[in-house]
């Protein structure tokens, strides 16, 4: 029996006879299509489920989509305060040299480390979005670092506003910390 299979890259379509579970084809393209068979004992080409695309084994399994939507709203984050950081650094910059006060300086270090943080949580992003285990490490002591900041402020703000949008700040970094963590998480994250 020949059936055709699809690549999902090129999407070239391959004949492929005599097909048999768990066989991989490799496409012209140089991607990799494994083909598994249902519960039936049928054989499925690109059946959902199946590894598609390159041979390393993260590509065999698919990224969460709790993951997905953490890293979508941390890079948003990011790139809306990384402007911020910068100008709060342009100001400051122009604060210590003109008043030189010990304030202004220390305002200044922390407005280049906070444009700095956050230009290094977008490049631990991108190598998250890639399954790197070392990223998803990195991001669970950053989280963990904003999340020990978080209580600190929950404990030292005054007023019900300030201890809501700590409180509501500190959940989320609790339950991103809580994704990183969770099991599909990991098995994604194996490069």
């Amino acid at each position: 029996m020949s059936l055709p299979v699809v690549c999902s890259q090129c999407g070239k379509s391959h004949d492929v006879p005599d097909i048999k579970a768990s066989q991989v084809i490799e496409c012209s393209c140089g991607a990799s299509v494994a083909i598994q068979s249902d519960s039936r004992g049928d054989e499925q080409p690109n059946a959902p489920g199946s590894s598609i695309g390159s041979v390393n084994q993260s590509a065999a399994i698919a990224r969460p989509s709790q993951l997905t939507t953490m890293i979508v709203l941390i890079d948003i984050s990011s790139i809306l305060a990384i402007p911020g950081a910068i100008l709060g650094t342009i100001i400051m910059m122009s604060v210590a040299m003109h008043g030189g006060s010990f304030l202004g300086w220390m305002l200044l270090l922390i407005s280049l480390f906070s444009a700095v943080l956050y230009v290094g949580i977008l490049v631990v992003c991108h190598f998250l979005w890639n399954g790197y285990n070392k990223a998803r490490l990195t991001m669970v002591v950053l989280m963990s670092l904003i999340s020990a900041i978080g209580l600190w402020s929950l404990i030292q703000s005054t007023g019900s506003t300030n201890m809501l949008v700590n409180g509501l700040q500190l959940f989320i970094d609790v339950l991103f910390i809580c994704i990183l963590n969770m099991k599909s998480t990991k098995e994604y994250c194996c490069k």
